[in-house]
């Protein structure tokens, strides 16, 4: 189980990588409201946006933890 561990690790933090610059970019124009996204398209990128920012929110407290713990030596 040593190096699987890790791997996963690695694994998640490039998917959130790339989930996060997905989720970046602006949705397509809608050709119903004058070239502006759709509302729906807009509501989806906050809620993925909401979900990346947990993410990476979980991730740096996990990491600050393994870092800056007062037990080890």
């Amino acid at each position: 189980m040593g190096p699987v561990v890790p791997i996963l690790r690695l694994a998640y933090l490039f998917l959130n990588i790339y989930d996060s610059y997905k989720v970046l970019k602006i949705p397509a124009p809608s050709a119903r409201s004058g070239g502006q996204p759709s509302l729906r398209a807009m509501t989806q990128r906050k809620r993925d946006m909401k979900g990346v920012m947990t993410i990476w929110t979980v991730w740096v407290f996990l990491l600050s933890d393994v870092f800056f713990s007062p037990d080890t030596p």
